[in-house]
């Protein structure tokens, strides 16, 4: 029990240790994500059912007479097996030299999702500034604690690099600052897709004309990209195209079980969506979009090889998902890492992120301090050509 301070907490704060989502009421918790679907009490059920190598997950949680008022998802990376270590994320293709020398930063315990910024901390709405702030200390302290207890390095992902509070208290506590790629953001002001073309015409008038070429290739060759209702009985041919994209493009396989698109469409409802591109008949292409109040996230795409004389991966990468999205009235909509050039020639723009790094001792902390300038560069070197890491 943390008692209250003269900083302003005005009742007593339990900090708890949960060692899985289910353990918490879903109301509550959901009451913390704001409506993003990404941070929901059903998104973090799923990826406790369904990751291939599961990182082991628990959450600590911040509670006060009315109930839960904060929680920090946090996740233990203890193998180069799990998708996306931080010792990949840091070294890429040299983490496995990484493992032998003492600068590995696996294992470690990581906080924040590439996928929503800025959330490693989730607060209920309305708290006072100062209270948001005491119990985010708190919270962090208390991670803190166990990192050091079991001599874990301690990380914090994407967080935004303009404006943070979180920033903020990491950088007041010693913390080693370094650049993470940047998520793309796509605003959408317009009232149709004939608007956004008409807009995107005086910006990037070669892509505009681009895009009629490829709607027409998709018409000609009978593609067709439609919602499923339940994705459950195709879960087979879903799994398959996003195994082999993977493969393919990241050389690794895809880190959910089969069984995902049924698990994610029980637990999230009408929050997610998953896109299907069919090609005379059979399904070539996956895409999900997962909501975000009055913006939607856009991840997980899988696209057959047969479909390119289709322009399958633009038409459902950016052209239906963008028209979709403007007709269910979305204000903007995040479309994920990499591919910045051909991103911002759709009119994404960047938003830059920071990830946030304590070593397991004060000589880890030195060796980090010195390869973290170096991943900056590479970080800042990448998301202005485009190319993937």
């Amino acid at each position: 029990m943390i008692p209250p301070t003269a900083g302003g907490i005005s009742q007593v704060v339990s900090i708890e240790r949960v060692e899985n989502v289910a353990q918490i009421e879903l109301l509550e918790w959901d009451r913390l994500a704001g409506g993003d679907s990404l941070l929901s009490h059903g998104w973090f059920r799923t990826m406790e059912e369904c990751l291939v190598r599961p990182a082991r997950r628990f959450y600590l949680t911040a509670r006060r007479t009315e109930g839960l008022v904060a929680a920090m998802p946090l996740r233990l990376e203890d193998s180069p097996q799990i998708w996306q270590n931080l010792d990949r994320v840091l070294f890429g293709r040299f983490a496995p030299l990484a493992h032998v020398l003492p600068v590995q930063a696996v294992p470690a315990l990581v906080c924040g999702s590439v996928a929503c910024p800025d959330a490693a901390v989730l607060m209920r709405p309305g708290l006072p500034i100062a209270e948001r702030e005491q119990i985010q200390r708190l919270l962090v302290e208390r991670a803190e604690h166990l990192a050091q207890t079991h001599g874990y390095t301690l990380c914090f992902r994407s967080i935004a690099a303009q404006g943070s509070s979180l920033a903020a208290l990491l950088g007041t506590r010693g913390y080693l600052r370094a650049r993470e790629l940047p998520i793309c953001y796509l605003d959408l002001p317009y009232r149709s897709f004939d608007e956004y073309r008409r807009a995107l015409r005086q910006a990037h008038p070669a892509t505009e004309k681009h895009i009629s070429w490829e709607i027409n290739r998709g018409r000609r060759h009978g593609l067709t990209i439609e919602p499923l209702d339940n994705p459950g009985p195709y879960y087979r041919e879903l799994h398959e195209i996003l195994e082999l994209h993977n493969g393919r493009l990241n050389h690794m396989p895809w880190p959910y079980q089969p069984s995902f698109f049924e698990k994610v469409k029980a637990n999230l409802r009408e929050n997610v969506v998953t896109y299907a591109a069919r090609l005379e008949g059979r399904i070539a292409g996956v895409r999900c979009l997962y909501k975000s109040g009055e913006r939607a996230r856009l991840t997980m795409i899988g696209v057959s090889q047969s479909g390119r004389p289709a322009a399958l991966y633009f038409n459902l990468a950016f052209n239906s998902v963008i028209e979709n999205c403007l007709k269910a009235g979305y204000r903007g909509a995040y479309f994920g890492l990499e591919l910045y050039e051909m991103k911002s020639r759709r009119g994404c723009v960047q938003i830059p992120l920071d990830i946030y790094l304590r070593g397991r001792n004060r000589m880890h902390q030195t060796l980090l301090a010195a390869v973290l300038p170096l991943y900056s560069r590479i970080i800042d070197r990448k998301s202005r050509s485009g190319a993937r890491l």
